[in-house]
């Protein structure tokens, strides 16, 4: 029986989510503005023969077809996510990706973290396609919620940011992959009033950026943060001035492009090169001067699901050693 992605092109968008909580997928493969008052919170590359995948703070999630998303040119124009899909309203959306090709499924996996310090993996080949119900990607504990969703390959490593201005690092075959139904294992020893404020998957070559409530920024080499089992302390990124907090962290090329989002003022968009690199445990270098009561609140990394994966146990070249969380919004060097 032939499908629509048998007799149709696949054609390359962007599919986000505003504010107001309105799915968007643009008609053409031109990304919509990343800063200002409306930028998307959530975005993603993708083409119309993926599913999309948009998960809640819950742990629920639902499939989508690219291609049935309504094509809008202006993202206002999107339908809200609780009309189109059957999340409710009140299911926080926290992240969204689109499934990798079929090729690509028997080796990538979705991993989940939440703010209390569990994480997740599960195989992407066992994530249900289309459909109109919702299933759990992970299950979340009473009074916990998921932070980041990433996908990722078996053998690479994994980095973990927490509010206190703590970061961990360890093999992601330090996580056995799970059924969708389990909660996960703790990936992180949280102290007091501490929670997870990020993950990334430190695939390829590349820097990390930590950004504080104040906006200060921390530029460190991966090789700064050394690899440890699963679930300690981690180590100092920085030092946080009192009553700051550790609110996202980012990895990618130098030219790689991220959101933050705040308290008061719009929404801005920056390199990871907008401070000067550093050591960890230092003071934070300013990624621009907040006024009084304003916060930045979090951080979004926009990812390309459409350009090539390495597959596993072939050796990567210069060329496509880090294509899971490279930004094509950012320059040339």
């Amino acid at each position: 029986m032939l499908t629509v992605q048998d007799v149709t092109p696949a054609e390359l968008t962007w599919v986000g989510l505003t504010p107001d909580g309105h799915l968007f997928r643009t008609a053409e493969d031109q990304a919509p503005r990343t800063s200002g008052k409306d930028a998307p919170v959530l975005l993603t590359r993708v083409d119309t023969h993926q599913t999309l995948y948009l998960v809640a703070a819950s742990g629920k999630c639902v499939a989508l077809a690219v291609h049935t998303i309504p094509a809008v040119e202006n993202i206002s124009e999107g339908v809200l996510f609780n009309k189109f899909t059957s999340l409710d309203s009140s299911d926080t959306p926290v992240a969204l990706f689109g499934a990798p090709s079929k090729v690509q499924n028997s080796v990538k996996s979705v991993i989940s973290v939440s703010r209390d310090g569990l994480i997740k993996k599960s195989a992407v080949a066992d994530l249900p396609g289309p459909s109109s119900q919702v299933f759990v990607l992970a299950k979340v504990n009473d009074g916990d919620a998921l932070v980041d969703v990433i996908v990722s390959d078996e053998d690479t490593e994994y980095l973990i940011a927490t509010s206190a201005g703590m970061a961990i690092r360890f093999k992601g075959a330090d996580v056995r992959s799970m059924g969708l139904i389990a909660a996960g294992v703790n990936a992180v020893k949280l102290g007091k009033d501490e929670r997870v404020a990020g993950l990334v998957d430190l695939a390829g070559k590349g820097e990390l950026l930590f950004i504080s409530s104040d906006g200060l920024g921390w530029r460190i080499l991966p090789e700064e943060f050394p690899v440890q089992g699963r679930y300690g302390q981690g180590v100092v990124v920085g030092k946080l001035k009192p009553g700051s907090q550790i609110v996202g962290v980012v990895y990618g090329k130098k030219n790689q492009t991220f959101t933050t989002f705040f308290k008061k003022i719009a929404s801005k968009a920056f390199r990871i090169d907008v401070i000067p690199a550093g050591k960890r445990g230092l003071v934070g270098k300013p990624l621009l001067e907040l006024k009084s009561l304003d916060v930045a609140m979090r951080v979004m990394t926009t990812l390309d699901a459409t350009l090539p994966v390495v597959e596993k146990k072939e050796k990567p070249t210069e060329k496509d050693e880090d294509y899971r969380q490279v930004s094509i919004l950012g320059g040339e060097d």
